[in-house]
């Protein structure tokens, strides 16, 4: 058989552990969603692996600072290039946790 044709049949003998993996995403996803709406974060409706939120106030000056502070805790976020508007991938619990950690941290820092 070509490789080609093997990858998925391998992917098929995984199909539950990929189905686990599907449903944490989703599960920190949701967790990610949540907190951002209670931190006063305008957060855009995903099925995706990602949420795209907003609601960063001087747009551009806010984003960019959110993105730097964000950065500085060790935390990767993507600017696509939407004025006021960061991307977070939903990963793992202990990913979750640090990117949450931060954004509320920082979030009330600069709030205080």
């Amino acid at each position: 058989r070509r490789p080609e044709h093997r990858r998925p049949r391998r992917s098929l003998e995984h199909s539950d552990e990929l189905l686990h993996w599907v449903d944490e995403l989703k599960v920190q996803r949701d967790r990610i969603s949540a907190t951002l709406t209670d931190l006063g974060y305008l957060v855009h409706p995903s099925e995706a692996n990602f949420v795209f939120f907003g609601g960063l106030g001087d747009q551009a000056r806010d984003q960019a600072a959110l993105w730097g502070a964000l950065v500085d805790a060790s935390v990767l976020v993507r600017d696509v290039g939407v004025p006021g508007h960061l991307r977070v991938t939903a990963g793992t619990q202990e990913e979750t946790d640090a990117f949450l950690g931060a954004i509320t941290a920082i979030t009330k820092e600069t709030s205080a």
